[in-house]
Protein backbone atom coordinates (compact mmCIF):
# COMPACT_ATOMS: atom_id res chain seq x y z
CA UNK A 1 0.00 0.00 0.00
CA UNK A 2 1.18 3.45 -0.56
CA UNK A 3 1.95 5.94 2.32
CA UNK A 4 -0.97 7.66 1.13
CA UNK A 5 -1.82 10.17 2.58
CA UNK A 6 -2.12 13.72 3.61
CA UNK A 7 0.58 14.41 1.82
CA UNK A 8 -1.56 14.80 -1.74
CA UNK A 9 1.05 15.97 -2.26
CA UNK A 10 3.09 15.22 -4.75
CA UNK A 11 1.53 13.06 -6.26
CA UNK A 12 -1.00 14.40 -7.99
CA UNK A 13 1.14 16.51 -10.32
CA UNK A 14 0.81 16.38 -13.19
CA UNK A 15 -0.74 15.93 -16.17
CA UNK A 16 -0.43 18.92 -18.01
CA UNK A 17 2.60 19.74 -19.60
CA UNK A 18 5.70 21.89 -18.98
CA UNK A 19 5.26 25.73 -18.14
CA UNK A 20 8.48 28.21 -17.92
CA UNK A 21 7.43 31.20 -16.48
CA UNK A 22 8.75 34.04 -18.50
CA UNK A 23 9.52 36.13 -15.26
CA UNK A 24 9.98 34.97 -11.87
CA UNK A 25 6.48 34.34 -9.67
CA UNK A 26 4.34 34.87 -12.44
CA UNK A 27 2.78 31.60 -11.60
CA UNK A 28 2.74 31.52 -7.96
CA UNK A 29 3.14 33.81 -5.45
CA UNK A 30 6.85 34.48 -3.98
CA UNK A 31 8.21 33.28 -1.08
CA UNK A 32 9.72 35.35 1.79
CA UNK A 33 12.70 35.39 0.81
CA UNK A 34 11.69 36.83 -2.74
CA UNK A 35 9.36 39.18 -1.12
CA UNK A 36 10.16 41.54 1.55
CA UNK A 37 7.05 42.78 2.49
CA UNK A 38 5.57 39.42 3.24
CA UNK A 39 5.10 39.35 7.17
CA UNK A 40 8.00 36.90 8.48
CA UNK A 41 10.92 35.89 10.70
CA UNK A 42 14.28 34.39 10.38
CA UNK A 43 14.69 30.77 12.18
CA UNK A 44 17.87 29.03 12.34
CA UNK A 45 17.11 25.14 11.62
CA UNK A 46 19.68 22.82 10.65
CA UNK A 47 22.01 25.16 10.28
CA UNK A 48 20.43 27.09 7.68
CA UNK A 49 19.00 30.46 8.44
CA UNK A 50 15.25 30.61 6.84
CA UNK A 51 12.71 33.21 6.50
CA UNK A 52 9.38 31.79 7.34
CA UNK A 53 5.94 33.54 6.62
CA UNK A 54 4.09 33.89 10.02
CA UNK A 55 1.28 35.90 11.36
CA UNK A 56 0.16 36.35 14.96
CA UNK A 57 -3.66 37.64 16.26
CA UNK A 58 -4.31 38.93 19.28
CA UNK A 59 -2.56 40.49 22.09
CA UNK A 60 1.04 38.69 22.99
CA UNK A 61 -0.07 39.22 26.76
CA UNK A 62 -2.50 36.02 26.31
CA UNK A 63 -2.01 32.49 26.26
CA UNK A 64 -0.29 31.66 23.35
CA UNK A 65 -1.76 29.11 20.67
CA UNK A 66 0.31 27.85 17.66
CA UNK A 67 -1.53 26.39 14.86
CA UNK A 68 0.14 23.66 12.82
CA UNK A 69 -0.90 23.74 8.73
CA UNK A 70 -1.29 20.47 6.53
CA UNK A 71 0.89 18.91 4.14
CA UNK A 72 3.61 19.01 4.57
CA UNK A 73 3.82 22.00 2.36
CA UNK A 74 0.67 23.47 2.43
CA UNK A 75 0.00 27.04 4.34
CA UNK A 76 -1.96 28.44 7.04
CA UNK A 77 -4.51 30.58 4.65
CA UNK A 78 -7.53 28.57 5.52
CA UNK A 79 -6.84 28.42 8.80
CA UNK A 80 -7.04 31.82 9.69
CA UNK A 81 -10.89 31.03 10.22
CA UNK A 82 -9.47 30.44 13.75
CA UNK A 83 -8.79 34.23 14.15
CA UNK A 84 -11.81 34.57 16.18
CA UNK A 85 -10.17 32.91 19.32
CA UNK A 86 -7.61 36.30 19.46
CA UNK A 87 -9.92 37.69 21.21
CA UNK A 88 -8.84 35.40 24.51
CA UNK A 89 -5.63 33.93 23.15
CA UNK A 90 -2.03 35.04 21.14
CA UNK A 91 -2.55 33.16 18.01
CA UNK A 92 0.41 32.17 15.70
CA UNK A 93 0.72 30.88 12.43
CA UNK A 94 3.47 29.96 9.96
CA UNK A 95 3.90 28.15 7.02
CA UNK A 96 6.39 25.82 7.69
CA UNK A 97 10.09 25.90 6.04
CA UNK A 98 9.56 24.95 2.58
CA UNK A 99 5.83 25.27 2.62
CA UNK A 100 3.41 27.95 1.65
CA UNK A 101 5.14 31.57 1.23
CA UNK A 102 8.41 30.29 3.43
CA UNK A 103 11.68 30.20 1.97
CA UNK A 104 12.49 26.68 0.48
CA UNK A 105 14.99 24.22 1.58
CA UNK A 106 16.85 21.69 0.72
CA UNK A 107 16.90 17.75 1.34
CA UNK A 108 19.24 17.97 3.82
CA UNK A 109 17.04 19.92 5.83
CA UNK A 110 13.49 17.99 6.01
CA UNK A 111 13.29 15.28 8.99
CA UNK A 112 11.32 15.34 12.25
CA UNK A 113 14.04 16.01 13.88
CA UNK A 114 14.52 19.51 12.14
CA UNK A 115 10.27 20.14 12.30
CA UNK A 116 10.57 19.34 16.53
CA UNK A 117 13.57 22.05 15.84
CA UNK A 118 11.34 24.04 14.20
CA UNK A 119 8.78 24.14 16.71
CA UNK A 120 11.29 25.25 18.94
CA UNK A 121 12.81 27.97 17.29
CA UNK A 122 9.31 29.71 17.16
CA UNK A 123 8.47 29.08 20.72
CA UNK A 124 11.72 30.56 21.67
CA UNK A 125 10.56 33.39 20.07
CA UNK A 126 7.19 33.42 21.25
CA UNK A 127 6.40 31.80 24.43
CA UNK A 128 10.08 31.05 25.56
CA UNK A 129 8.90 30.07 29.28
CA UNK A 130 5.37 28.98 28.94
CA UNK A 131 3.52 26.26 27.69
CA UNK A 132 1.53 26.81 24.34
CA UNK A 133 -1.37 24.89 23.22
CA UNK A 134 -1.47 23.55 19.76
CA UNK A 135 -4.25 23.01 17.27
CA UNK A 136 -2.92 21.07 14.48
CA UNK A 137 -5.19 20.10 10.87
CA UNK A 138 -4.05 17.09 8.96
CA UNK A 139 -0.61 16.70 8.68
CA UNK A 140 -0.10 19.56 10.93
CA UNK A 141 -2.06 17.17 13.73
CA UNK A 142 0.84 14.64 13.43
CA UNK A 143 3.40 17.84 13.63
CA UNK A 144 1.59 18.35 17.19
CA UNK A 145 1.20 14.63 18.08
CA UNK A 146 4.95 14.36 17.53
CA UNK A 147 5.69 17.62 20.06
CA UNK A 148 2.97 17.17 22.36
CA UNK A 149 4.22 13.21 23.33
CA UNK A 150 7.66 13.82 23.46
CA UNK A 151 7.49 17.13 25.54
CA UNK A 152 4.24 17.07 27.26
CA UNK A 153 5.19 19.60 29.64
CA UNK A 154 5.63 22.01 26.44
CA UNK A 155 2.10 21.95 25.61
CA UNK A 156 -0.65 23.07 27.33
CA UNK A 157 -3.45 21.90 25.71
CA UNK A 158 -3.80 19.64 22.20
CA UNK A 159 -6.62 20.45 19.76
CA UNK A 160 -6.53 17.99 16.17
CA UNK A 161 -8.30 18.75 13.43
CA UNK A 162 -8.81 15.93 11.60
CA UNK A 163 -4.94 14.22 11.89
CA UNK A 164 -3.86 12.55 9.26
CA UNK A 165 -1.86 8.88 10.30
CA UNK A 166 -0.17 8.76 13.49
CA UNK A 167 1.95 5.98 12.35
CA UNK A 168 2.58 4.13 9.49
CA UNK A 169 0.90 1.11 10.50
CA UNK A 170 -2.41 2.68 11.15
CA UNK A 171 -1.84 3.90 7.23
CA UNK A 172 -1.45 0.04 6.19
CA UNK A 173 -5.06 -0.76 8.25
CA UNK A 174 -6.30 1.92 6.72
CA UNK A 175 -8.29 2.75 3.20
CA UNK A 176 -5.55 3.89 0.45
CA UNK A 177 -5.86 7.13 -0.18
CA UNK A 178 -3.68 7.58 -3.41
CA UNK A 179 -3.72 9.74 -6.43
CA UNK A 180 -1.37 8.02 -8.30
CA UNK A 181 2.74 8.86 -9.14
CA UNK A 182 4.25 11.86 -10.30
CA UNK A 183 5.49 12.22 -13.86
CA UNK A 184 8.48 10.84 -14.81
CA UNK A 185 10.23 13.96 -15.40
CA UNK A 186 9.37 15.26 -12.37
CA UNK A 187 11.05 12.19 -10.38
CA UNK A 188 14.09 12.19 -12.57
CA UNK A 189 14.51 16.19 -11.98
CA UNK A 190 14.16 15.83 -7.71
CA UNK A 191 16.66 12.42 -7.66
CA UNK A 192 18.74 13.86 -9.59
CA UNK A 193 19.84 17.42 -9.56
CA UNK A 194 21.63 18.56 -7.27
CA UNK A 195 20.55 22.22 -7.18
CA UNK A 196 16.72 22.55 -7.17
CA UNK A 197 16.13 26.58 -8.84
CA UNK A 198 13.61 28.78 -7.43
CA UNK A 199 12.01 28.43 -11.57
CA UNK A 200 11.79 25.07 -10.59
CA UNK A 201 10.03 25.28 -7.77
CA UNK A 202 7.47 27.49 -8.82
CA UNK A 203 6.85 25.40 -11.90
CA UNK A 204 6.43 22.19 -9.46
CA UNK A 205 4.34 24.76 -7.04
CA UNK A 206 1.94 25.97 -9.69
CA UNK A 207 1.33 22.38 -11.16
CA UNK A 208 -0.29 21.18 -7.95
CA UNK A 209 -1.87 24.22 -7.67
CA UNK A 210 -4.49 23.51 -10.67
CA UNK A 211 -4.30 19.97 -9.81
CA UNK A 212 -4.88 19.62 -6.22
CA UNK A 213 -8.93 20.10 -5.71
CA UNK A 214 -10.01 17.55 -8.78
CA UNK A 215 -7.77 14.99 -7.11
CA UNK A 216 -8.68 14.79 -3.71
CA UNK A 217 -12.15 15.34 -4.52
CA UNK A 218 -13.29 11.80 -3.94
CA UNK A 219 -11.55 11.81 -0.23
CA UNK A 220 -11.83 14.95 1.11
CA UNK A 221 -15.07 16.37 0.00
CA UNK A 222 -18.06 16.34 0.47
CA UNK A 223 -19.18 16.14 -3.34
CA UNK A 224 -17.31 15.99 -6.02
CA UNK A 225 -17.68 19.62 -7.61
CA UNK A 226 -16.85 22.11 -4.62
CA UNK A 227 -15.33 25.67 -4.04
CA UNK A 228 -11.13 25.17 -3.99
CA UNK A 229 -9.25 25.21 -0.95
CA UNK A 230 -8.25 28.63 -0.27
CA UNK A 231 -4.28 28.39 -0.53
CA UNK A 232 -1.41 30.79 -1.00
CA UNK A 233 1.31 28.45 -2.18
CA UNK A 234 1.88 24.72 -2.24
CA UNK A 235 5.41 23.50 -1.14
CA UNK A 236 5.75 20.55 -3.82
CA UNK A 237 9.83 20.08 -3.03
CA UNK A 238 9.44 19.18 0.73
CA UNK A 239 6.27 17.13 0.32
CA UNK A 240 7.69 14.73 -2.20
CA UNK A 241 10.91 14.15 -0.19
CA UNK A 242 8.65 13.90 3.02
CA UNK A 243 6.59 11.27 1.66
CA UNK A 244 9.80 9.03 0.19
CA UNK A 245 12.23 9.72 2.58
CA UNK A 246 10.25 9.71 5.84
CA UNK A 247 6.22 8.38 6.31
CA UNK A 248 7.03 5.00 4.62
CA UNK A 249 8.12 4.21 8.55
CA UNK A 250 6.99 6.14 11.52
CA UNK A 251 5.30 5.54 14.62
CA UNK A 252 4.16 8.80 16.72
CA UNK A 253 1.88 6.71 19.20
CA UNK A 254 4.27 5.02 21.75
CA UNK A 255 3.95 7.25 24.43
CA UNK A 256 -0.05 8.38 23.57
CA UNK A 257 -0.77 6.54 26.66
CA UNK A 258 1.09 8.43 29.01
CA UNK A 259 -0.48 11.39 27.65
CA UNK A 260 -2.59 12.03 30.66
CA UNK A 261 -4.36 15.93 29.60
CA UNK A 262 -7.37 16.13 27.69
CA UNK A 263 -7.48 15.95 23.85
CA UNK A 264 -9.72 17.37 21.43
CA UNK A 265 -10.19 15.68 18.02
CA UNK A 266 -12.45 17.05 15.64
CA UNK A 267 -13.63 14.98 11.84
CA UNK A 268 -15.44 16.09 9.12
CA UNK A 269 -18.47 14.21 7.82
CA UNK A 270 -17.51 13.50 4.55
CA UNK A 271 -13.85 12.56 4.76
CA UNK A 272 -11.57 9.17 4.29
CA UNK A 273 -10.00 10.62 7.61
CA UNK A 274 -12.80 12.06 9.08
CA UNK A 275 -14.94 11.11 12.29
CA UNK A 276 -15.43 7.60 11.77
CA UNK A 277 -11.35 7.47 10.86
CA UNK A 278 -10.45 9.23 14.16
CA UNK A 279 -13.08 7.36 15.80
CA UNK A 280 -11.37 3.93 15.20
CA UNK A 281 -7.93 4.65 14.89
CA UNK A 282 -6.65 7.42 17.17
CA UNK A 283 -8.89 7.88 20.00
CA UNK A 284 -7.91 4.37 21.36
CA UNK A 285 -5.09 5.95 21.42
CA UNK A 286 -5.98 8.61 23.86
CA UNK A 287 -6.12 7.70 27.62
CA UNK A 288 -8.29 11.69 27.92
CA UNK A 289 -9.94 12.57 24.93
CA UNK A 290 -13.51 13.94 23.31
CA UNK A 291 -14.39 13.75 19.71
CA UNK A 292 -16.83 15.74 17.98
CA UNK A 293 -18.46 15.42 14.44
CA UNK A 294 -18.53 18.42 11.87
CA UNK A 295 -21.42 18.04 9.82
CA UNK A 296 -21.80 18.25 6.11
CA UNK A 297 -17.78 19.05 5.63
CA UNK A 298 -14.79 17.24 4.46
CA UNK A 299 -11.28 17.43 5.23
CA UNK A 300 -10.70 21.04 5.38
CA UNK A 301 -13.79 22.02 6.86
CA UNK A 302 -12.01 25.18 8.22
CA UNK A 303 -12.61 26.50 5.35
CA UNK A 304 -15.98 26.16 4.95
CA UNK A 305 -17.91 28.95 7.01
CA UNK A 306 -20.45 27.62 9.19
CA UNK A 307 -17.93 24.14 9.73
CA UNK A 308 -14.99 26.48 10.74
CA UNK A 309 -17.63 28.68 12.97
CA UNK A 310 -19.08 25.26 15.15
CA UNK A 311 -15.33 24.22 15.16
CA UNK A 312 -14.02 27.50 17.16
CA UNK A 313 -17.16 27.11 19.13
CA UNK A 314 -16.11 23.43 20.24
CA UNK A 315 -11.98 24.33 20.56
CA UNK A 316 -13.20 27.50 22.73
CA UNK A 317 -15.29 25.34 25.36
CA UNK A 318 -12.41 23.07 24.99
CA UNK A 319 -9.89 25.72 26.13
CA UNK A 320 -11.73 26.76 28.88
CA UNK A 321 -12.17 24.20 30.49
Amino acid sequence: MHLAVLFPVLILLLSCGSTTPTTPNALVPATADQNPNIPQISINVAGMERKVHLRTFGSASNPVIFVLHGGPGSDFRHLQSLSPLSDNYYLVMWDQRGSGLSERIGRDEISFQYWMDEFYAIKSIYSPDNPVTLIGQSWGGIYAVMVASENPSDINKLVLLEPGYLSSDINEQAEEISYGLTEHWLQEMLWNAEFISASDHEQMDYRWMINFDDAVSDYFYCEKKHESLPTWRFGVYLSYVASRELFTDFDFTTKLSEYADKVLILGGECSNLGYDFQLKHHVPLFPNVEIAEVKNAGHFFMANQAAAEFAVSKIRTYLAE
